[in-house]
Parts: C-alpha cells; structure tokens; sequence
C-alpha cells in the first residue's frame, strides 16, 4: 500500500475523525425524516432506495479511510 495515502487517511481521521462523523450522521438524520411523495409507489421506492444508497455510501467511505489508515 501506498505510504503516502496510508498517512494522509491517518492524519485525516486523526485530525476530522469526529467532524465526518458527526456530518455523517446529521445527514442520515435528514434523509431519514424525508417525506417520500410522488405519483406512484415506483417514485416513492426510487426515491428511498436512493437516500438509502446516499446513508451507505458515507458510511462505507469513513470505512474506507480506516481500512487505509491501517
């Protein structure tokens, strides 16, 4: 592995660690209280597979900038 990445993700999490976190989870906050509407049972669906598919994304990038730092 890169010792450069491996360091920067380190430094990164050491220094922002609880802030990323914190926005992580203000968002899976916001997302979640998320009213769904549309005109049909696809739109809604869509719509909340997406929000779903945004809260794992962040929380697999935070993963991923431990895996890195390790």
């Amino acid at each position: 592995m890169d010792k450069l990445l491996q360091s920067r993700c380190r430094n990164l999490l050491k220094e922002y660690e609880d802030l990323l976190v914190d926005l992580q989870e203000q968002e899976k906050k916001r997302l979640q209280d998320t009213e769904y509407s549309g005109d049909s049972a696809f739109k809604i669906a869509k719509q909340a597979i997406f929000n779903q598919g945004i809260i794992e994304g962040q929380k697999r990038t935070i993963q991923k900038l431990n895996e890195l730092a390790k």
